[in-house]
Order: C-alpha cells, then sequence, then structure tokens
C-alpha cells in the first residue's frame, strides 16, 4: 500500500518524518539521516533522532533542511485548516520531495481509541479530525491519486510533491 521508499529516497537523502510513531514503516530505511517528530514521546522505540512536537508548528525546522519529507496517517488527525498549515511547513522545509499516505474515506477512529487491547486506546490525538480529497492535494502542487485497498479502510491517497 505504501509507496516503496527506495523508489524515491537514496542513501545520501535526509528524511524528516512527520506524525511518525514508533517508525514501523521507516525500520531498515537507508538514507543519509531520519529525524522523527510526534506528539507522543516515542524515542525509545523509533529508529533515528526523535523530536517531540504538536503538529502543526513545525516553526523550529530550518528552511531547506531536508530532502525528503513523509507523512504517513498522519494529516487526518489535523484539522483541515492545520493540515494546510503543515503542507506551508513541507513546502519551507523539503529540498527535494513530499510524499503523503491518508485514508481516502472517513472513520473518526474512535473506535481504536475506546479499544482498550488497540497500541491507540486512551490517546485522543489519534482521533481523526479530516477528510483529505485528491483535490485536496492537486490544488496545491501534488501529484495525489486514489489507491483502492483492503484492510480497515478501501482506499488510500498518495499525494507526491517534486521540488528538483
Amino acid at each position: 500500500m505504501i509507496a516503496p521508499f527506495d523508489s524515491f529516497i537514496s542513501s545520501n537523502d535526509t528524511v524528516l518524518d512527520i506524525g511518525c510513531g514508533i517508525g514501523t514503516p521507516v525500520k531498515g530505511l537507508v538514507c543519509k539521516g531520519l529525524t522523527g517528530i510526534d506528539a507522543v514521546d516515542y524515542s525509545k522505540e523509533y529508529p533515528g533522532k526523535f523530536i517531540v512536537a504538536m503538529l502543526p508548528c513545525l516553526e523550529f525546522v530550518p528552511d531547506k533542511s531536508y530532502d525528503v519529507i513523509i507523512c504517513i496517517d498522519c494529516i487526518e488527525h489535523l484539522t483541515k485548516e492545520d493540515g494546510f498549515e503543515l503542507l506551508k511547513h513541507f513546502n519551507r522545509i523539503v529540498r527535494k520531495m513530499i510524499y503523503i499516505f491518508t485514508p481516502a474515506e472517513w472513520d473518526s477512529n474512535e473506535s481504536s481509541v475506546n479499544d482498550s487491547d488497540c497500541w491507540a486506546y486512551g490517546n485522543h490525538l489519534n482521533l481523526h479530525k479530516s477528510l483529505w480529497t485528491v483535490a485536496d492535494f492537486t490544488s496545491n502542487g501534488y501529484d495525489a491519486q486514489e489507491i483502492l485497498a483492503h484492510g480497515w479502510v478501501t482506499a488510500f491517497i498518495h499525494a507526491y510533491r517534486r521540488f528538483e
């Protein structure tokens, strides 16, 4: 479902992983430097440098400081207004490419947050606050497409924006 990172991340790239959680999708990623940002402190589990911060506040990240930004299953946890603010920060921070992966259909994620057997249990930050469309991304300069899937959601959006 998620694009193979080696199709757009090289061993010389620095990568910023937004809303990274414990870093499951990036474990084993070969790159020059990996930094994860999340509101919850997963620094003991994350496979790279880790910063605790609430999104969309990324003012502390310098301009053009990362080659690639990945944002997997994160933007839907923000309001649309905050999500668009996050995209503005991405444009300022990135040198080469932004990759975003988000559900294409609505699910509040309440069942996960309220399920004591789920990893998201009790964490209100895991509630979904917005639903994104292909048009939300294409109108902001991204190439985006909806991908059919199997699992808790039947479709996802892959959105890319290249700067080179």
